[in-house]
């Protein structure tokens, strides 16, 4: 394994976990899921693309491109927009390595739109489903990027929407 300065790989790198048998409750082992520690937010993010599952073996795979801390957790995604969380916020250049903004504890199906505060929308994200989460590059729908200043999200799913406000700094 290459590593480059910061712990990001040269190449990614395959990780394989063991979880224990759900003896109890089978439907539980398709929600098995890789998660990678965020020392800068103190949080467990689900580990970004696609992860197998293995039930024969109880492991479950998932290319990463950063060395970090991992465990295996059964991915329960929200019914409701009630928890959802945007960090860093304030976001400040030169503070924050991922470039953005992170949107976690999504539910299933989720919308993010983003406004500036004369109401003219910045960006709509989708969620991708089953992962709970979306990232926010600080950019607008044409790709450039965003200025400094205060921003409105809304995040709307079928159960309800929340509204917050987001500060960037570059």
């Amino acid at each position: 394994v290459q590593v480059e300065y910061g712990g990001r790989l040269i190449k990614p790198a395959l990780i394989t976990l063991s979880y224990p048998e759900f003896t109890d409750d089978p439907s539980v082992e398709g929600k098995v899921r890789i998660f990678r520690l965020n020392e800068e937010a103190g949080v467990w993010e689900l580990l970004p693309g696609v992860q197998r599952v293995d039930p024969d073996r109880n492991t479950v795979s998932a290319y990463t491109d950063k060395l970090s801390l991992f465990r295996v957790a059964v991915l329960e995604l929200p019914g409701t927009v009630d928890k959802v969380v945007a960090y860093p916020n304030p976001y400040i250049r030169g503070r924050s390595r991922s470039g953005g903004i992170h949107f976690v504890k999504l539910p299933e199906r989720a919308t993010i739109l983003i406004y500036t505060l004369d109401g003219k929308l910045v960006r709509r994200i989708e969620t991708e489903p089953g992962m709970g989460r979306a990232f926010w590059d600080l950019k607008n729908e044409a790709g450039r990027e965003v200025d400094s200043g205060l921003y409105i999200y809304v995040v709307k799913c079928e159960t309800g929407i929340k509204r917050g406000r987001l500060v960037v700094i570059r």
